[in-house]
């Protein structure tokens, strides 16, 4: 099932799906959807571009951040002001995402009944939280 969603060589189109689409619809700046296989290493399958990718590639280079975290947890990590989270969270991430121009993060995880496929990653520049409605069609 997860090798249908791959886009072909050289591009990342989400079979069929239109990200930056997407993010307009949502209410974000960018979104990135990246699995993790059994390795327990992320890989990214389908992103806007910009902030988004670089977010998924230091995301999978430090090794830690709200992807991560929501696939391996099962839970979601919301985080509407990157400003006011604690710099111990995230040590090695949290000043290269503000370098980049992510003010906020919001990543669901993917999950099949009780398997953890990876995480929907919905960023944006300017804090605040995301609403009700754009979370639930998340």
């Amino acid at each position: 099932m997860l090798e249908s969603l791959r886009p072909a060589p050289g591009g990342w189109d989400l079979v069929g799906a239109d990200a930056e689409g997407c993010a307009r619809v949502l209410g974000v700046d960018g979104v990135a959807v990246s699995v993790t296989p059994g390795s327990g290493l992320t890989e990214l399958l389908w992103a806007t571009p910009g902030a988004s990718r670089q977010l998924e590639d230091l995301q999978f280079t430090l090794g830690q951040g709200p992807g991560p975290e929501a696939a391996s947890s099962g839970a979601p990590v919301l985080v509407p002001d990157l400003s006011a989270e604690s710099p111990d969270r995230w040590p090695a991430l949290l000043p290269e995402m503000v370098a980049v121009g992510i003010g906020a993060v919001f990543c669901l995880p993917l999950r099949l009944g009780k398997a953890s496929l990876g995480a929907l990653t919905l960023q944006r520049a300017r804090a605040g939280p995301l609403g009700k409605s754009p979370l639930a069609d998340a």
